[in-house]
């Protein structure tokens, strides 16, 4: 009874597969024709890449209607150091680390 029940789960499950591909079967029917089609005129001695279809070429010709312009940013008069009040700990810090940079490190570390 086992293998009886294997046997008719198993053709239960395949019906419903196809059942399901069903809807689709057109669709993949006519890509495989498509498929088929576009092979014979590679494989053929006649196929000419340079031809292109009338479905390739732009409906219309010139200059596309809509066109971009850049952007240009004006640059920045003000640096954010003008516009920042000077900190006396950010000047000394500054001029040490133009002096030593690693006992400025080991300064900032110790002031932190």
């Amino acid at each position: 009874m086992r293998w009886f029940f294997r046997i008719v789960l198993t053709l239960a499950i395949g019906c419903l597969a196809v059942l399901a591909t069903l809807p689709y079967l057109g669709p993949l029917e006519q890509g495989w024709k498509d498929f088929l089609h576009a092979w014979e005129l590679v494989r053929s001695d006649k196929f000419d890449p340079s031809e292109t279809n009338a479905k390739d070429q732009p409906i219309h010709g010139g200059e596309p209607t809509r066109s971009r312009e850049v952007v240009i940013p004006e640059p920045e008069t003000e640096t954010a150091e003008s516009l920042a009040p000077e900190d006396s700990f950010l000047t000394e810090a500054r001029a040490r680390a133009n002096a030593d940079p690693e006992a400025a490190m080991n300064w900032l570390q110790a002031e932190a």
